[in-house]
């Protein structure tokens, strides 16, 4: 048996699916100020409504809905550059939380996008500040040249680890993007998501380890794939932006739909996904409501007006209804279930993983030799995940220009997903229902959709 939790701030919805398909939902309230103990502990009463004969093999969470930024006292930005800005008109704006006093500091070093090193590291200089630095900072370090050479921002860490008794230290490099400020960017918000997945994976573990002992755990991630519980308290960004590409999941997967159009409508809104080869299309990075790019690839999910201007003929419309909807006659056939769509895509969501590597691209043969490498490392990352080598596809594998027309590097991209069949009682939690007959109007128009998501 296999279990899809989708987590929210006042309670969480579970859906089982047993290993003859059959499909169970629950809903579990949370106490008013119950917070990460609350959790917990409607968790564990979850897990009292489900035991049965049946084993439970896997454990998915989406937690997007309740994972929070928390201000430090101090965060600091170390910038790695052959120079600093001349002016205060050429400073990149700093990504932090509101609220924090942030310190900016330049230190020379940095490598060319060959992995050539431009000027040399200055340690010295970074030691001598340390000895004024702040105990107990938030640092962020982000070098020129970082996706294909990291060594500066490695020994930077290691220097403030040494001598300034950081808080927390965050690398740049962690993050694809050819961009310094999308990589600085997404390692400042990474950063402070920290504290909050620690304390997640945290209450999670202790419960699980006495109700599931042998399950296999998970969160879901952006692009509409999951990977192990534990990698949410590295990497808590790829997993922020989770809940609507997981109910796009658990969508196809009601409808049996490999290949073509999903559209899903929740609470008030709808938005739209495109299935390609089993797995949802991807864009290659996250922009904020204000426009700013984050290095984390999502579903590329479109919002569709209430007119359903925009909607292919051919897509299948999926509808997440509740108990008390206004549950208007559609204006085009649609499947209808009161499961929870990001609950149930939870559990079907396949195990996925990415690897982006800058590399020496002057020979076709080096080439090859750089994407059979990843390809490689993709692979075996998703067999210690827990998926099976014959049930591999590798997606995405090849290659890209590098920027600024150096010829001499290339980016390798490989994305692998590893797709275990799951069989689903379908028509016992979906209903088709057909299209209202023309000339009537549906009390849905003019309301706007809040589920792509946003930060």
């Amino acid at each position: 048996m296999r279990i899809g939790v989708c987590v929210h701030s006042t309670e969480i919805r579970a859906v089982t699916v047993r290993d003859d398909g059959a499909i169970a939902s629950h809903v579990v309230p949370l106490a008013d100020e119950a917070g990460i103990g609350g959790f917990a502990q409607a968790l564990e009463q979850l897990l009292d409504l489900e035991r049965h004969d049946e084993a439970v093999t896997s454990v998915t969470f989406d937690v997007g809905a309740v994972l929070r930024r928390k201000a430090a006292g101090r965060t600091t930005f170390v910038r790695i550059a052959p120079r600093a800005p001349v002016d205060i008109v050429h400073e990149h704006p700093a990504e932090a939380v509101d609220g924090e006093d942030v310190d900016i500091v330049h230190i020379a070093g940095g490598h060319s996008n060959s992995g050539e090193e431009l000027v040399p590291l200055d340690a010295e200089a970074l030691v001598r500040w340390c000895s004024q630095a702040p105990r107990g900072s938030r640092y962020v370090i982000t070098a020129v040249g970082s996706p294909i050479n990291e060594s500066h921002e490695v020994r930077a860490g290691q220097i403030l680890l040494d001598h300034a008794h950081p808080g927390s230290v965050e690398y740049s490099h962690s993050f694809h993007s050819s961009s310094v400020a999308v990589r600085e960017r997404t390692a400042a918000v990474n950063s402070s998501l920290i504290d909050s997945a620690e304390e997640i994976v945290g209450a999670l573990h202790p419960v699980l380890g006495r109700a599931v002992p042998g399950a296999r755990l998970y969160v879901t991630t952006n692009e509409g794939g999951c990977h192990p519980l534990a990698r949410l308290a590295v990497m808590p960004v790829h997993s922020l932006f989770a809940e609507a590409s997981s109910a796009l999941v658990g969508a196809a997967a009601l409808a049996a739909c490999r290949e073509g159009f999903v559209a899903v409508r929740r609470g008030e809104g709808t938005f739209m996904g495109q299935f390609v080869r089993t797995c949802p299309a991807v864009f290659p990075q996250f922009r904020t409501s204000s426009g700013a790019a984050l290095a984390t690839q999502v579903a590329n999910l479109v919002e569709i007006s209430p007119e359903g201007h925009g909607l292919p003929a051919a897509a299948v419309i999926v509808e997440e209804t509740e108990l008390g909807d206004d549950e208007a006659e559609p204006d085009r056939p649609v499947l209808r279930t009161a499961l929870s769509l990001c609950a149930l895509g939870a559990v079907v969501t396949p195990l996925a993983d990415w690897a982006h590597r800058v590399v020496p691209g002057t020979t076709e043969g080096e080439v090859n030799a750089s994407i059979i490498a990843l390809e490689s490392r993709v692979r075996a990352r998703l067999v210690s995940f827990g998926a099976h080598d014959r049930r591999i596809d590798l997606l995405e594998s090849g290659v890209e220009a590098s920027s600024y027309d150096n010829s001499s590097t290339v980016t390798v991209r490989v994305r692998g997903v590893s797709l275990d069949p799951i069989a689903l009682d379908r028509e016992s939690v979906v209903d088709l229902v057909p299209a209202r007959p023309p000339g009537r109007t549906s009390s849905r128009e003019g309301r706007r959709s809040d589920h792509v998501p946003r930060l």
